[in-house]
């Protein structure tokens, strides 16, 4: 679905967008935009919740970090450091691949907001990164709607990481003996309120959580957040950029590609006028 390319391809570029493109790709744009916004707000809410953070200091907290490639290195770091978690277990790895998914999927999302159309036919965008690179994506309505299945996926597989670690938060609001640590206590219940105001899904009770409901939440969290894991992993891949264009038959070479811009007028013939 995206490639990196060394040469511009030239080819009929899109000058009016809402008259080039159809109403499905359009749709699929905004689609892809928006459920990558809700994405970030998981993976936001996801480093709080790791990192142990009071609720009142998650935006403020999440809004200073420079790029989405710290946010990522910080929840591994609190999931290794925090938590205990071996970074060869099978655990780790799984975790490691929903946050992979997402990194992968935002760059598909960076160059698609980002893109100019260059090739209307085939429904192709071009975007210049960084030391003039320049990546192609493909902006087709099937490409479109296929990440942004995956996307949508992506979010509900977060947010069953996130239960997770909710319930392993809440194995910290009681000592060995079974006494309970009310501020721990109330600022998880906090924390829950403050991640469903963000959109997660979920519920909470004012009642402190005991051995057997966090048992019950953890072996829950775990089996939503492996559904939509292996839910994700099956949706049909990203579609691969198409091949040339044939060469029809009885030709001997394909046929020119239109011009992006109308060829120059032709030059009047000078005359000597003085004759």
């Amino acid at each position: 679905m995206k490639r990196r390319i060394t040469k511009r391809r030239s080819g009929p570029r899109a000058y009016d967008i809402r008259k080039e493109l159809s109403k499905d790709q359009l749709a699929a744009l905004g689609a892809v935009t928006l459920a990558w916004n809700d994405v970030e707000a998981m993976i936001d809410v996801l480093l709080c919740v790791v990192s142990g953070l009071h609720h009142r200091m998650w935006r403020e907290f999440t809004t200073r970090i420079n790029g989405i490639e710290g946010k990522f290195a910080l929840i591994k770091s609190a999931i290794r450091d925090r938590y205990g978690f071996a970074d060869n277990s099978a655990t780790v790895r799984d975790f490691s691949s929903t946050l992979d998914a997402a990194a992968q999927y935002r760059k598909y999302r960076d160059t698609i907001i980002h893109s100019r159309i260059v090739d209307t036919e085939q429904s192709i965008g071009e975007m210049t990164i960084r030391r003039d690179r320049l990546e192609e994506v493909l902006l087709t309505s099937d490409a479109l709607n296929k990440l942004y299945d995956k996307l949508f996926v992506l979010r509900n597989e977060i947010m069953g990481l996130i239960s997770f670690f909710e319930g392993v938060e809440n194995l910290r609001v009681r000592l060995p003996d079974g006494t309970l640590i009310e501020h721990l206590a109330t600022q998880n219940f906090h924390a829950r309120l403050a991640a469903m105001a963000e959109g997660k899904y979920g519920a909470v009770s004012s009642d402190p959580p005991n051995e057997q409901s966090i048992a019950q939440e953890l072996v829950s969290a775990s089996s939503r957040y492996n559904h939509y894991q292996h839910q994700r992993k099956s949706l049909p891949p990203l579609p691969s950029f198409p091949g040339l264009l044939p060469i029809h038959l009885g030709l001997a070479t394909p046929p020119p590609i239109l011009l992006s811009d109308p060829p120059e007028p032709p030059q009047e013939p000078k005359t000597d006028e003085s004759s």
